[in-house]
């Protein structure tokens, strides 16, 4: 993955941070969760995991702070990871796209 650079010291921002942490979560929780390198509409599932609390066992601190590990970096990267869709390559990549456009996806259902 590529950084967005900082250009005030030319390291990675904290939002390009956030993107590529909240990509490996997510990523790891299909894995741990559904044995799945990216289950199939895993970006409808984590999310509704990290927002609706009837999802998880709100008693289980993990749970809780695995969610909010989800929300805080969403709002710092200020999107979210879909996937796979497919590249120019005719490859199937995940994609990153901003929180706005993955809430319209929500209200639409898609």
């Amino acid at each position: 993955m590529s950084f967005d650079l900082d250009p005030s010291d030319g390291l990675p921002s904290r939002a390009a941070i956030a993107r590529e942490l909240l990509y490996r979560l997510m990523r790891e929780y299909s894995g741990d969760f559904h044995c799945a390198g990216w289950l199939s509409g895993l970006e409808f599932v984590v999310w509704d995991f990290a927002h609706n609390p009837d999802r998880r066992n709100t008693g289980n601190a993990e749970a809780e702070s695995l969610a909010r590990w989800f929300r805080n970096l969403a709002t710092i990267a200020d999107g979210w990871w879909v996937g796979p869709k497919p590249t120019d390559e005719h490859e199937c990549r995940e994609a990153f796209i901003p929180l706005a456009e993955w809430k319209e996806c929500l209200e639409e259902g898609t």
